[in-house]
């Protein structure tokens, strides 16, 4: 037993036998020594080369190192805190034991070697070989590149620092290490990788790798990356999913398996990349993927995201959440449930292999499905898109959602049906299309939506048409039946084959639209009691309305030309009896009808018929529809069609018809261009109920020579001569109007959009020479305008608007306003002129009647007078006028025309 110093400045190379003692102290070094002993490295201590051998033990200090060297069999260096190991050969049961805060560095471990690093120890770079060990802490740094070869095992610590990387390949066993930063653990074939944290570096899985438990940690920045024959697979488990902030890859070739991805997580799978059991997508989640495998299932959760998908294979599942959206172009072999197709994205069904099932996705604007030849479509909601329906698809329970602008295309061989449901009606602002060989049964066509039958297409049953809805027909329809179940139902016929279907329920204000046949060539019209005959000059056009004459009709024509056939809806109104109701055209003198002071006799009955277009007016010729309901509840009881200045009856006094329009619930109805109306007459002014509306009867005017039979009275009058009578009386104040207005406006189911207003009213002057005379300045009230010499005559020219039209029908004043004008003055260069024409003068061209001596309304285009042929001024002059009122004025007022010609 010895024991030896190596001081500053020394080189020992001495063997150390058991028993031995030496201390290597600052400067002092050991060169290419055999340690069986002890050896004690001191701060500043070097140790090189040489072997510690069985039994050999060296301790290094803190700021001592030592490099390279052999550990041998039983062999063993203690690393201190702040001491070097640098480029250790452990040889098979040798063993370097580093303490936190040590560091070694590319070591290389052979088999049966190993090295025991604590928590804070630094391993920087070096090789693993075959059957070594590298066991740490969880806190040891694994630092550089490090290479773990078969049978080797590294157990614990964490790579750091940028680049550092640690290689595990056949045989070869890493466990809990911890995958910083910027860092990279690679598990090659062969290779066992289990409960490895990934925080913020890259984990790498080899095919024929075998990885279990291994996840992402609490760091964000991480990436694990499955290669080809690789499966990664969580056990459903939430804690071993993709968490936020982290990626999983798979790879062409890579199974990923039963995984969850948390909110900010993201999953790509690569294209050929496989995916198996279910995949959940949960809320600010991403799945990148372009084909969901057989056997697979996407479940997408709200706010949860899937990009690049272009295919449900057969036997995969996609389930998403109502507001995910789909993007580009999918098909489905297998399963959709639920989403949202909107903007370009379609959704393609196919049941190429197998059957696929699309059910419950919603359509929006924009989107599409296509349900094509053995796929199956259940529940699909069409909220503004297309759902397009191909022969050999099943659907089931599709239909319109509460969007509008959707479009159901039914082809060939498939038909559609509401299964007796309202919910599967045609909704309003929705369109169904039935392409040649399709076929329609049992639906019902709301008010707003459209049904087009191509020509080809069947309709089997009934296909009712409700109040409001159309129906597009293109020649004959199989032969089942077009019910029109409301008035107001719109049966169009596009083509010049007439359909042979039989069109039942003919009532009051429905219509049929020959798109195809001008109505300029109507030349006569035949109504019997099984149907309608249309004769042109060119042929005759016949259709199957059973109780056609019942009623009279009128003509019109469409935007295109095309003729429009409309049921009149007078013979149809009701009256009240002592006995029920009974239509005006069946009453007779004598006939007891009910008033509010009871029944009373008929003492005429008078009917009158009109062509709106052909009157001085036309304007004021259109008639009123009054809603039902919309005075109260069940009155009327149906629409009725009244004359603009027809009166209803509130508080005993009568108001015209006209005063109440609100453009929703009772409105000016411009389809109707012929008509024939009625009045009836008791022996006093009294009120009736008409569909259950109280409303005033017949009071002679002095107009009973107008009707077509002079001794015969009417209920819906014209023009009116008084302002009704002592038991009736007529009021038209705002006063008393507005406020049954706004209380009718109110029962309405929506408001009329309001008109656009302007109060600009172009004013502007056309001289006697047709010049136009744009205005000069415009100072406070006077707005000045540059006349030419030799001008006599000029004419006002603006805008016009009623006021019934600008503040509402509840004000009574019908008049065409332009601009009402105050002091016109002329300024020459030797003489002003105050001109007083249009104040004195009652019949002066354009101008309303004389309400004052300071002011006076135009009507638009108004004679103004400037100087007679006496005092022709001979220069340029200025002409200044005084605007006390002008406007609103609706956008779309028109301005006077006249040959005109610009000045300047």
């Amino acid at each position: 037993m010895a024991t030896y110093n190596v001081s500053s400045g020394q080189v020992a190379s001495n063997e150390l036998v058991y028993g031995d003692v030496e201390t290597v102290s600052s400067g002092g070094v050991t060169q290419d020594q055999h340690n069986g002993g002890q050896r004690f490295v001191l701060s500043g201590g070097i140790v090189r080369n040489g072997v510690v051998s069985s039994g050999g033990k060296d301790y290094i200090s803190s700021g001592g190192s030592s490099f390279q060297g052999v550990i041998q069999s039983g062999g063993i260096r203690y690393l201190s805190a702040g001491a070097t190991a640098d480029n250790p050969f452990i040889a098979g049961g040798g063993t370097v034991s580093a303490a936190t805060g040590a560091t070694v560095l590319a070591v290389n471990a052979f088999s049966g070697g190993v090295l025991s690093a604590a928590t804070g120890a630094v391993i920087s770079g070096g090789n693993v070989a075959t059957g070594a060990v590298i066991t740490a802490n969880a806190g040891t740094l694994l630092e550089g590149t490090i290479n773990v070869s078969s049978g080797s095992t590294v157990t614990n610590g964490t790579l750091t620092g940028s680049g550092a990387a640690l290689s595990a390949y056949t045989g070869s066993v890493i466990s809990n290490v911890s995958v910083g930063s910027s860092t990279r653990l690679y598990l090659g074939s062969g290779a066992t990788g289990s409960a490895n944290l990934v925080n913020g570096g890259t984990l790498e899985i080899a095919g024929g790798a075998t990885p279990s438990n291994n996840r992402f940690g609490s760091g964000t920045g991480g990436t694990i990356i499955i290669d080809s024959g690789t499966t990664w697979s969580n056990n459903n488990t939430t804690s071993l999913g993709v968490t936020s902030g982290n990626t999983l890859i798979v790879q062409s070739g890579g199974v990923v398996t039963g995984t969850v991805i948390a909110s900010g997580g993201t999953t790509v799978i690569s294209s050929g990349g496989i995916l198996r059991g279910t995949q959940a997508v949960v809320s600010g989640a991403t799945l990148s993927i372009n084909t969901v495998n057989s056997g697979a299932t996407v479940n997408v959760q709200s706010g949860g995201v899937v990009s690049g998908l272009t295919t449900v294979a057969s036997a995969g599942v996609l389930s998403a959440a109502s507001n995910y959206i789909y993007s580009g172009t999918v098909t489905n072999y297998g399963a959709v449930y639920g989403g949202t197709l909107s903007g370009s994205a379609q959704l393609i069904a196919s049941g190429s292999g197998a059957n696929s099932l699309t059910s419950g996705v919603s359509i929006e604007s924009g989107g599409r499905l296509y349900l094509g030849s053995g796929a199956t479509g259940s529940a699909n909601l069409v909220n503004g898109g297309t759902l397009e329906i191909a022969s050999g698809a099943t659907p089931s329970s599709n239909r319109f959602g509460s969007g509008t602008g959707g479009t159901i295309i039914i082809d060939n061989g498939v038909t559609w049906s509401n299964a007796n449901s309202a919910a599967y009606n045609v909704t309003s602002g929705n369109t169904l299309v039935i392409q040649s060989g399709g076929t329609v049964s049992g639906t019902v066509i709301a008010a707003g939506g459209k049904t087009i039958i191509s020509s080809g297409g069947v309709i089997a049953g009934t296909q009712t048409v409700s109040s409001g809805g159309t129906l597009v027909l293109n020649g004959t329809a199989g032969t089942g039946v077009v019910s029109l179940a409301g008035d107001g139902a719109n049966l169009v016929i596009s083509g010049t084959t007439m359909p042979t279907n039989t069109i039942s329920n003919w009532s009051p204000t429905d219509t049929i639209e020959l798109a195809s046949i001008p109505a300029a060539s109507v030349t006569s019209v035949t109504t019997t009691s099984t149907g309608i005959t249309f004769y042109t000059k060119g042929g005759s056009y016949s259709l199957n309305v059973p109780g056609a004459s019942n009623y009279g009709y009128t003509l019109s024509s469409d935007s295109n030309g095309g003729l429009i056939y409309t049921t009149c809806f007078a013979e149809g109104t009701s009256l009240m009896t002592p006995d029920g109701e009974a239509t005006v055209e069946t009453l007779v003198p004598g006939t007891l009808v009910m008033t509010p002071k009871g029944a009373m006799p008929v003492k005429w009955l008078g009917h009158r018929s009109i062509t709106v277009a052909s009157q001085p007016v036309p304007e004021d010729n259109w008639l009123v529809r009054i809603r039902e309901g919309a005075l109260a509840d069940g009155v009327p009881s149906r629409d009725l069609l009244v004359t603009q200045e027809h009166c209803m009856v509130f508080e005993g006094k009568l108001v015209p018809a006209r005063m109440l329009v609100n453009g929703t619930s009772i409105l000016i109805d411009r389809t109707i261009n012929s008509y024939t109306y009625y009045h009836v007459e008791l022996d006093s002014h009294e009120a009736v109920w008409a569909e259950n509306a109280l409303t005033e009867s017949y009071l002679d005017t002095g107009n009973r020579d107008q009707f077509d039979n002079h001794t015969v009275t009417a209920l819906f009058g014209g023009s009116r001569k008084t302002g009704g009578s002592s038991t009736l009386p007529l009021e038209t104040s705002r006063a008393f109007v507005e406020p049954i207005h706004a209380a009718i406006a109110a029962r309405a189911t929506s408001a009329a959009p309001q008109p656009e207003l302007t109060t600009d009213p172009d004013l502007h002057l056309v001289t006697n020479f047709g010049q136009v005379i744009r205005p000069l300045r415009t100072a406070h009230d006077r707005v000045m305008f540059m006349i030419p010499a030799n001008v006599a005559t000029v004419r006002l020219i603006s805008r016009t608007s009623r006021p019934s039209d600008t503040i509402g029908p509840f004000v009574d004043d019908r008049r065409d306003l332009g601009v009402l004008v105050g002091e016109v003055s002329l300024f020459a260069a030797r003489q002003t002129t105050n001109l007083t024409t249009h104040l004195s003068i009652a019949d002066l061209s354009g101008w309303h009647g004389l309400e004052s001596s300071t002011y006076r309304w135009t009507d638009g285009n108004a004679a103004l007078p400037l100087q007679s042929h006496v005092t022709l001024n001979r220069d340029p002059s200025v002409l200044s006028i005084q605007i006390v009122s002008s406007g609103p004025y609706l956008m779309d007022a028109p301005v006077a025309q006249t040959e005109l010609r610009q000045v300047g």
